[in-house]
């Protein structure tokens, strides 16, 4: 295993990682529109999937991320 000097693992690092530039590019294509808010949810989807494996079922982030998906599904709904 790699650790840093903090003792945590850099993988576990390098997923926080991917998760808030997943989270930060939902939120970014969501802003810019309609065009863009199938890559916001697709953004969203790959945070929430590392966030379902390396999380505990409950975790605010993991809460969030679930809702700003549910958010863009709503809204997808409504223009339906």
């Amino acid at each position: 295993k790699l650790f840093d000097f903090a003792g945590t693992t850099l993988v576990g690092d390098l997923m926080m990682a991917v998760i808030a530039y997943n989270c930060f590019a939902g939120v970014a294509y969501y802003a810019l529109g309609e065009t863009y808010k199938y890559e916001s949810y697709e953004a969203f989807q790959e945070a929430l999937s590392i966030q379902q494996k390396s999380l505990q079922p409950g975790d605010k982030d993991l809460v969030d991320t679930l809702n700003n998906i549910c958010h863009i599904l709503h809204t997808e709904q409504k223009r339906d």
